[in-house]
């Protein structure tokens, strides 16, 4: 393994339930009747992205092993998902600052090469952690990073207990987007106003539910390189 390149993950990870995008059509038809099918699958896909960046309700905590001279820990991505914000990381327990590249570059001549027990970490590409300075001593689950997933722009389908918990306002939120097309038959700003009401609401209660420590408790994934 190069000691700062990428190298696979594995995990050992329940394999995460899921349902179509499709699901939610029916919370979409009657306000948006006589929009395509693929249009509406892309803006139910649009608000469930919106929801998961904004309310955080769909957190990982995953555990690593830390390789000795290497400093980039790619996450192990749940089906059809992207990585949303990485909340927080700790080495051997010890919480790690984050620190953009600009302030690294400005506290160390050359920042990338600097080996030792890491202190921060930042992201040079989204959701990739890169400890600095980077290890030069392995630890068997001695990486523990928690983090906020949302699906990607590719998802074609949703974590079922999305669906179950928060279809609703999934579904309001697709209506706005749909509703504020002019392109569209269903186009009106009136009625999106009113959806849009709606979503932000859910979207509230859902944000508070998460910062309370959510009920249904983050997954915990166990990745190996």
């Amino acid at each position: 393994i190069d000691g700062r390149g990428q190298a696979e993950a594995h995990t050992e990870r329940e394999l995460l339930a899921t349902v179509a995008l499709s699901v939610l059509r029916p919370f979409t038809a009657l306000a948006a009747a006589g929009v395509p099918v693929p249009i509406i699958d892309h803006e139910v896909r649009e608000a469930a992205i919106q929801f998961c960046d904004r309310a955080r309700v769909w957190r990982e905590i995953q555990t690593l092993n830390v390789v000795a001279n290497h400093a980039d820990y790619p996450p192990v991505l749940p089906v059809d998902a992207a990585v949303s914000i990485v909340e927080d990381v700790y080495h051997n327990g010890v919480r790690l600052e984050p620190k953009p590249i600009d302030t690294l570059k400005e506290q160390y001549q050359d920042w990338q090469s600097q080996s030792g027990p890491p202190l921060y970490y930042t992201q040079m590409q989204p959701g990739v952690i890169k400890l600095v300075p980077y290890p030069t001593a392995g630890l068997t689950d001695g990486l523990s990073v928690r983090l906020v997933f949302k699906p990607a722009r590719t998802a074609e389908t949703l974590p079922d207990w999305l669906y179950e918990q928060y279809a609703d306002v999934l579904g309001w939120g697709a209506l706005v987007r749909l509703l504020l097309n002019p392109g569209l038959p269903c186009h009106n700003p009136g009625l999106a106003a009113a959806y849009q009401a709606q979503f932000e609401q859910g979207l509230y209660r859902a944000s508070r539910q998460s910062g309370k420590s959510f009920t249904r408790a983050p997954n915990r994934v166990r990745g190996y390189f």
